[in-house]
């Protein structure tokens, strides 16, 4: 089994090695147009996606497409075992499609049981299948479901539905209810950790960016296990997503003219 992961392992690690990184994200952010920072952008593999003379939301949306074809290309290169990983981790992208967007997802396409219904239950969905597929991704998606969580019922103030509750309840084994800190108190480990600087709903925001920040860590780990397995092609995965963030991000400062780079920095 492990020398069927060997070109997917190697594979893996020259996708990663494509990323810009938080400094290259940073000089697209200090553009002072985003002509410009396009313009920066065409020589990376972003420019294959956001070109010169995109709006602001065409550009990102190119920054998105552009990881999603390095996923594509990456779960080419893996034995079944893996291209199931791959689709399992992509599948936010047909969550997208399914809101309007037209992402190619090529054989990365694939139809889950969660596919209708609301955009919450359908990431409430996606998380499910990761924490019962992909053990090493596992804690990002409890993570990102506490997030989901805590801003629909704090910050946004909506009920979830009795069928999102039954999601939520079983990914998080807790009840959803009372305030915010009751909500954190009363989360397995697993998934406290993204909120563990959250005080209030105003500041959610910071459980984006320590989600985000996590992945980086947890991808950079599992890119360094030498092992022929499913480790780097996770950790791939993570670490591409995570500059594709930083770039759309950096995208829209530099479409404001590069002023808010404090903002950026303290995020990205």
């Amino acid at each position: 089994m492990n020398g069927r992961w060997a070109a997917g392992v190697v594979r893996a690690k020259a996708l990663a090695d494509r990323c810009i990184g938080q400094g290259g994200a940073r000089d697209i952010a200090a553009s002072p147009t985003l002509e410009a920072a396009l313009a920066a952008l065409s020589g990376t593999p972003y420019g294959h996606g956001a070109r010169a003379g995109d709006d602001l939301a065409q550009a990102q949306n190119g920054v998105w497409a552009t990881l999603l074809w390095h996923l594509r290309v990456l779960a080419g290169w893996q034995p079944p075992a893996g291209g199931a990983i791959a689709r399992a981790l992509a599948a936010g992208f047909q969550i997208a499609n399914a809101d309007g967007a037209r992402f190619q997802l090529g054989g990365l396409g694939r139809r889950f049981s969660w596919n209708d219904g609301p955009t919450l239950s359908r990431r409430l969905g996606w998380a499910r299948t990761v924490v019962a597929t992909v053990p090493s991704a596992a804690e990002w998606a409890l993570g990102a479901t506490a997030v989901l969580v805590a801003t629909q019922s704090f910050l946004i103030r909506q009920p979830l539905t009795e069928g999102q509750l039954r999601q939520a309840r079983s990914l998080l084994s807790t009840e959803i209810g009372g305030d915010l800190a009751e909500f954190v108190r009363l989360l397995p480990a697993q998934a406290r950790w993204v909120l563990a600087d959250v005080e209030q709903p105003r500041d959610l925001w910071r459980a984006e960016r320590a989600w985000w920040h996590r992945v980086e860590r947890d991808g950079l780990r599992l890119l360094r296990d030498s092992r022929f397995g499913p480790a780097p092609l996770v950790g791939a995965v993570g670490v591409l997503a995570v500059d594709a963030w930083r770039v759309q991000a950096a995208l829209e400062v530099a479409a404001r003219g590069g002023r808010d780079l404090e903002a950026f920095d303290a995020v990205a």
